[in-house]
């Protein structure tokens, strides 16, 4: 065969390239066929809290007692407020507000949104002014409302956070899919809102690895689960809560849910499971952070408790993301796109190989992607952009990883937090210093 003059040259650094990014769009086509089979069995295998709709014969409902803790929440509690005493649950029902520090009017927004409710007569208003030594401040609120109110005389116990609201039907779901799942705690994932760049980007790549590492099909096993929850939705049974010491016994956790999805294993109430997780079908909606500065903040310190801040573990998790999240999406494009050079230079093989495994892995890669924008409601146009929010949460986990390292305290809600030298990874958390000055 006679090659044509203008045909191209496959040199063999050139072909080293080509292999190269044959062996990147390999990788991306295991790796993200591994998510979407992750994907598809969490779909097939966890209820979401829609399930809690379906109709049911008629019972008893339980008495439900919701507490919220909040910190300077002016922009976020009356919304709240109103959608509490906008549920149709039909059982006996208290809320119970913890005013914690605040130091802007957001007492006197709750005051207004109470006054203009229906239901008036289900709300308890508690000021806290102060936080005890070897407590958290959102622990020691909650436990505040609970023991200041007569939630404690409730068969449930709902925590929910003051930046979440609720579907008027939310709370009946939720407790319908208690008593169906037969577990002790069911806590949800909300519905994250999405109307910001940064939420549309690095959002669903927070979330996606904080997946990663509590896959909900794994978190919701019966035998061996791994250890998870979400504290801006936790629905208590009120023995399984006294069984486990209620706040008191996580007092100085920063992240109060997964000291008690930790400490869960204790329960004995007679339940299938001790803990359930599952999705909350936009029944539950919530802003978790009004900049990104906040964002980073957050879900710098959600992965460092969530990794006992390691800060091996999160540094390589970090590496981890760069390349299942950036390098193996990228290449599998790249792959495609460079198949066009061995086909002009008449190397069939290649160019079939590179065009097949390009086609699949970036199939995957945006049917995945797809999958999980749609359950977060954010439009699919934006999946493009999720290596730019791989990138970002890939340097939040190396920030995190940083702080572990220099064992740097963690500043929230106004209060700095630091580790004791030498402490085992069970006392992350542990509160050794604070400034009780308003962030």
């Amino acid at each position: 065969m006679v090659r044509n003059a203008a045909q191209p040259v496959i040199t063999p650094p050139l072909l080293a390239l080509l292999v190269l990014l044959l062996c990147l769009g390999i990788g991306a086509l295991i790796y993200w066929a591994v998510v979407l089979y992750r994907i598809a069995r969490t779909d097939r295998t966890i209820t979401g809290l829609g399930a809690g709709l379906a109709p049911s014969a008629e019972r008893s409902w339980p008495s439900l007692a919701v507490v919220v803790p909040a910190h300077n929440e002016r922009d976020h509690i009356a919304r709240l407020a109103r959608s509490l005493a906008e549920q149709d649950y039909a059982g006996e029902l208290r809320i119970a507000f913890v005013l914690d520090r605040c130091t802007d009017d957001t007492r006197a927004v709750l005051d207004e949104a109470v006054a203009a409710s229906a239901r008036p007569d289900v709300f308890t208003i508690i000021e806290n002014d102060s936080c005890p030594p070897g407590w958290s401040g959102k622990t020691h609120a909650v436990h505040r409302g609970v023991a200041d109110s007569r939630a404690h005389e409730s068969d449930l116990l709902l925590f929910t956070d003051a930046d979440c609201w609720l579907d008027p039907r939310a709370l009946r779901a939720a407790v319908a899919l208690l008593a169906k799942e037969r577990v002790a705690i069911l806590s949800l994932l909300p519905t994250l809102t999405a109307d910001r760049w940064w939420e549309k980007t690095a959002q669903v790549a927070a979330g996606m690895e904080l997946i990663r590492r509590f896959p909900l099909d794994e978190v919701n096993r019966v035998e061996k689960p791994r250890r998870f929850a979400n504290g801006q939705f936790m629905l208590f049974r009120a023995d399984a809560y006294r069984q486990l010491g209620g706040h008191q016994a996580v007092k100085d956790a920063l992240l109060e849910d997964l000291a008690f999805a930790r400490k869960a294993g204790s329960i004995d109430v007679g339940t299938r499971r001790r803990v359930g997780v599952t999705m909350a079908d936009a029944l539950v909606r919530c802003r978790m952070y009004e900049t990104i500065d906040e964002f980073r903040r957050g879900w710098k310190r959600i992965y460092s408790e969530a990794a006992y801040a390691n800060p091996d573990r999160l540094a390589k998790d970090a590496r981890r993301l760069v390349a299942t999240g950036i390098v193996l999406p990228l290449g599998a494009l790249a792959c495609l796109g460079a198949s066009a050079v061995p086909l002009l230079a008449g190397n069939g093989g290649l160019a079939y190989a590179m065009q097949g495994v390009g086609w699949a892995s970036v199939l995957l890669v945006v049917t995945s992607l797809a999958r999980v924008y749609a359950t977060q409601r954010v439009s699919p146009p934006w999946l493009v952009a999720y290596p730019v929010g791989a990138w970002i949460v890939a340097g939040i986990l190396r920030e995190a990883a940083h702080d572990a390292r220099t064992n740097a305290p963690t500043r929230w809600g106004g209060i700095t937090y630091a580790r004791r030298e030498g402490t085992s990874h069970e006392a992350v958390g542990r509160t050794i210093s604070r400034e009780d000055a308003p962030s």
